[in-house]
């Protein structure tokens, strides 16, 4: 397993809470990447490949109705993990 120091260059909440078991499972899978301002990271009825938890700013989800009207979803944590998700 490992230790608690493992994460604390983790700036993100939900990664730096996670149980150090959980942490052992995706901590190696995980790398670092930069985004650029209004980067698409999430197209509609394209498979999820990625999961992003966000360590600052704020990555949103922008829908379309069936009246055509724009909804916006904000997320501050983790971005791209799929449909329905309270993340």
């Amino acid at each position: 397993m490992l230790e608690a120091h493992a994460r604390t260059g983790i700036r993100n909440w939900l990664l730096h809470k996670i149980a150090l078991e959980d942490w052992d499972l995706i901590g190696p899978h995980l790398e670092p990447v930069t985004l650029k301002d209004r980067q698409v990271i999430e197209v509609p009825t394209k498979p999820i490949t990625h999961a992003y938890f966000l360590e600052m700013g704020v990555a949103s989800v922008v829908a379309v109705d069936a009246e055509d009207h724009y909804r916006a979803i904000l997320r501050r944590n983790v971005a791209g993990v799929g449909p329905g998700s309270t993340a």
